[in-house]
């Protein structure tokens, strides 16, 4: 395809793009970092949260909530924002509509990392609300549990595991299958974690046993999705290399549940990995369709389309991860190239200085972009 023809393409593709994301959020004010701290750190807000949390919740998650825009792929960031607005709701349960959205971020959370240290989970145990968290408030107020629950939250992970066997043998009554499918997901989390990825799979197995066992019994109280564990489990396999076994359970997710995005992203990643780029064209193409406000899915999308040289597909998903999010740098540099090799100069330039806008101070794209703005109004030809 010529670069008229790509022009034409991506100029077609221009409005396009959703209604923003946060049109419906409170867009809290940016906490005042240090002096020496790049405000386009994710990382330096979560440092910023950590420290704030004990005395101001309120800078706390306002910090939670922009690390999550300027890396929307991060889990804890996404994380440490719905735990605030659990403990916002707490405050002020009449003014805060983002809490209606907590248990939402703490799935995505969930989803971004199967492995994320939850070390913040033990003080919103008595806020809790919702049918899909009405466990977590047993766990907080049985014995065995809530200490498994301390232990792992300050990253005790061997005392953990072996509280949480304690939890078990405590909750052998009738109607407690979805309890224990819980609580061995929780023993295995703590044993991935602590170092233990034999047993964490298998706790992961257990798990997913007593789930189906309470399923064939037809009386779920509080359904936990199959396809979630099916594929923190591919996670595990995939980590330890056991690619065909994780492929298997991410296939499983999906049987589960043809919608679950997360395991056709797993599904794509390993298929390019294999070089197998119609399998992960396909695997990226259908989780877009299942979660089409995700932007670090929309700029994955984008990247791989523009190796292939989909250059008016790729644009389209680029553009739409910036609608989504901003403050997110990278669909902005990848953007800027596409339009200057389509001989779009002065679309490259606002996008060049838009990622240059939002990039760390140590990116290491930093020196390319400056570059290419500074050729681009000189007037020079491209790369």
């Amino acid at each position: 395809m010529n670069r008229r023809l790509v022009a034409a393409a991506i100029c077609a593709t221009l409005g396009t793009a959703p209604a923003p994301a946060l049109a419906q959020d409170s867009v809290p004010p940016r906490p005042r970092l240090d002096a020496e701290a790049d405000t386009n750190d994710a990382q330096a807000y979560l440092l910023f949260a950590v420290r704030a949390i004990a005395r101001d919740e309120r800078a706390a998650g306002a910090a939670y909530y922009w690390a999550s825009r300027i890396d929307p792929g991060s889990a804890m960031a996404v994380y440490g924002r719905a735990v605030s607005a659990i403990r916002a709701e707490r405050r002020n349960p009449f003014q805060q509509a983002e809490f209606a959205r907590a248990d939402t971020l703490l799935l995505r959370a969930s989803l971004l990392d199967p492995f994320l240290h939850r070390n913040l989970d033990p003080g919103i145990a008595s806020s809790l609300t919702g049918a899909s968290l009405a466990i977590g408030r047993y766990l907080a107020a049985s014995g065995s549990s809530r200490m498994a629950w301390t232990a792992y939250s300050e990253r005790r992970f061997g005392d953990a595991a072996g509280l949480y066997t304690l939890a078990l043998d405590e909750a052998k009554a009738p109607g407690l299958g979805v309890l224990r499918a819980l609580l061995h997901e929780r023993r295995g989390g703590a044993l991935w974690l602590g170092g233990e990825p034999d047993s964490a799979i298998a706790e992961l197995r257990l798990a997913l046993q007593e789930q189906r066992r309470v399923e064939d019994k037809g009386v779920v109280r509080f359904y936990r999705p199959n396809a979630r564990l099916e594929y923190q489990l591919g996670h595990m396999l995939e980590r330890t290399d056991r690619l065909a076994e994780a492929r298997e359970a991410y296939g499983r997710a999906l049987v589960e549940d043809l919608a679950f995005h997360p395991a056709h992203v797993r599904l794509g990643a390993l298929a390019l990995e294999a070089g197998d780029t119609a399998t992960a064209f396909s695997e990226l193409e259908i989780a877009v369709q299942a979660a089409p406000r995700d932007a670090p899915l929309r700029f994955q999308l984008g990247w791989l389309l523009v190796a292939a040289r989909r250059h008016g597909d790729a644009a389209h998903h680029l553009q739409q991860a910036i609608v989504l999010e901003p403050w997110y740098a990278a669909p902005r540099l990848l953007l800027a190239k596409l339009y200057e090799v389509s001989d779009m100069a002065d679309l490259a330039q606002l996008e060049y200085q838009a990622f240059l806008d939002r990039a760390l101070r140590l990116d290491e794209q930093r020196a390319f972009a400056e570059e290419r703005l500074r050729i681009l109004k000189g007037g020079r030809a491209g790369p």
